[in-house]
């Protein structure tokens, strides 16, 4: 019975050979990329299955382990459900490939070097000039800051009355100073030049900024008391709705978009 599997093995690697061997000879490019991948992944599949069925029907009862006195349920000793060896030392092959020929190429590292770039300077534009992102972007940062404010609310340094809150501020069509002001608070930068009724709790910390966002972080909003408390979490909550606004508009970004905005952004026409 052994021998048989084998062969059967053997005989399902050879086809696989064979229908490769036919498809190099296309004069397609993507037909000869497709078909390789589509067929690789078929023959792993039918390994696995004609292996898990020659594992199943060698078992015998006793091999079996009850996990339970009063259960009727019964394990494995051995994995059931796997692929062949022939299969196995195939994945070595391929995995040992993709390592050597593409993961550490000259080609694929200049081209992940030159998109991690790229993606840096993108973030480091949106980072220091959130404008830069297009207004339906930056409405997606005024809800979340509006839905952060429910706790606490945080003004905009001003005179007396004319404070105004930071999920007020609108990035289109508001006041540029107001909203320097605001990417200041997002950013957690020069705090006590841009927080307005809440700028004693800076004044009067114990701690270090740093240190207080450090332990306010691992506190759930809910457990929250104090409003010096809130106060810490709002900044903390509105500075991660920045940074992930940014990051979000990254990775929704396809290849050529990304290279197009990186050309807008840093290239002189």
């Amino acid at each position: 019975m052994k021998k048989q599997r084998l062969k059967d093995c053997i005989d399902l690697l050879n086809e696989l050979i064979d229908i490769l061997n036919k498809n190099k000879v296309s004069e397609s490019r993507m037909f000869k990329k497709s078909s390789l991948v589509r067929n690789i992944i078929e023959y792993f599949i039918l390994d696995v299955f004609a292996t898990t069925k020659y594992n199943y029907s060698s078992y015998r009862l006793h091999e079996f382990i009850p996990y339970s006195t009063t259960n009727a349920k019964l394990i494995l000793q051995d994995k059931i459900v796997t692929s062949s060896d022939i299969a196995k030392k195939l994945d070595q092959f391929i995995e040992s490939y993709i390592k050597k020929q593409i993961i550490n190429s000259y080609d694929i590292n200049k081209s992940n070097g030159r998109s991690k770039y790229i993606l840096r300077q993108l973030f480091k534009a949106y980072y220091k000039n959130p404008l830069q992102m297009p207004h339906y972007i930056l409405y997606r940062l005024e809800k979340k800051i509006a839905q952060n404010s429910k706790t606490c609310i945080i003004k905009l340094k001003g005179n007396g009355s004319n404070e105004k809150d930071l999920n007020e501020i609108n990035f289109k069509d508001g006041d540029r100073k107001e909203i320097d002001s605001l990417v200041s608070i997002l950013k957690l930068k020069n705090l006590k030049e841009h927080v307005g009724h809440h700028n004693d709790f800076l004044s009067h910390s114990k701690n270090n900024l740093k240190d207080e966002l450090e332990r306010i972080n691992n506190i759930d909003s809910e457990k929250l008391t104090n409003d010096y408390d809130k106060f810490l979490k709002l900044l903390l909550e509105n500075n991660y709705a920045y940074l992930s606004t940014i990051c979000d508009y990254i990775a929704g970004m396809s290849d050529n978009y990304a290279k197009k905005e990186f050309k807008d952004l840093y290239m002189v026409d």
